[in-house]
């Protein structure tokens, strides 16, 4: 796997701009691989839903089935460890896409953020 790839494509671009795909794609880099029932304990959502968004990650190639274990389905990664997402001008709408994954980690950045503020009070 490369350590990194380039995405100007706007339609995977989109794919990552959502919060739970994202969360789910971090989830996996700590853990190598995981099944829609270990991603639902780990992000806060239903299985169904993490199921649903695992299989838009699946579209757009940002993930694939590992081999089973048993009965489980994992899933794991097949892009590289970092992500460099551009706009492209010979791309139409890949500008747009890269605007609606911005502020979506800008938000994910801020919510972290305002989740290690609450905790300052307790720590030494």
């Amino acid at each position: 796997m490369a350590e990194s790839e380039t995405i100007r494509n706007p339609e995977r671009i989109r794919a990552l701009a959502h919060p739970t795909r994202l969360a789910l794609l971090d989830h996996l880099e700590q853990v190598g691989e995981a099944t829609a029932t270990e991603f639902a304990a780990a992000v806060g959502e239903s299985v169904a839903t993490c199921s649903f968004h695992l299989h838009t990650l699946e579209k757009y190639h940002f993930i694939e089935p590992a081999p089973r274990r048993g009965r489980e389905r994992p899933w794991r990664s097949t892009v590289a460890t970092s992500l460099d997402v551009r706009p492209s001008e010979s791309v139409p709408g890949s500008r747009r896409a890269v605007a609606e994954l911005a502020g979506i980690q800008v938000l994910r950045q801020a919510d972290r953020l305002r989740a290690f503020l609450a905790t300052m009070p307790s720590e030494s």
